[in-house]
């Protein structure tokens, strides 16, 4: 059950983050061509662009969470006996989750306290910074939580397993 459940997140985060990539490739390629070949100031691509490039990011955190990929400093834990390394893990891993859930509360009260839109763009409003927080917070979670099982399965194992 949980290979499919990880392909079907993997393919969510995939070809999210190749959207975000490809509209803002295109809207930079729209942005060149306006202002230096058509000499037209058109100002929403730039916020359109930053809008998106918080997509890329949030997308992007669900492939790094699958891989239990990001970026931290890990010399001193490393070095623990195996069980507490483990079990430090976990406690990381219940942190990062808290840290996620209170983000997606933030989230969900601030896209029903917004009220203001985009400078350029009247009509698109700054609720749609939160729309990437709200889709990849949620399948982070269930990353971390397989991370969680699988470093409580090597605590109870028999055999103390390696670190990795």
């Amino acid at each position: 059950m949980w290979n499919k459940l990880d392909k079907v997140i993997a393919g969510i985060g995939t070809v999210l983050s190749i959207l975000s990539v490809g509209v803002v490739s295109l809207l930079g390629i729209l942005q060149v061509l306006f202002r230096f070949v058509l000499k037209i100031s058109v100002p929403w691509t730039e916020e359109l662009m930053r809008a998106l490039f918080i997509y890329i990011v949030f997308f992007g955190l669900i492939l790094v969470e699958r891989e239990n990929g990001e970026v931290r400093t890990t010399m001193l834990i490393e070095r623990l006996p195996a069980r507490l390394y483990r079990a430090w893990e976990v406690v990381v891993s219940l942190l990062s989750i808290a840290f996620n859930v209170i983000v997606i509360v933030g989230s969900v009260i601030s896209i029903q306290t917004t009220n203001s839109t985009l400078g350029s763009l009247p009509q698109v409003s700054m609720k749609v910074f939160f729309i990437p927080l709200l889709i990849s917070l949620p399948l982070m979670i269930i990353y971390q939580i397989y991370h969680i099982v699988g470093h409580i399965r090597c605590l109870f194992a028999k055999k103390e397993g390696g670190q990795a």
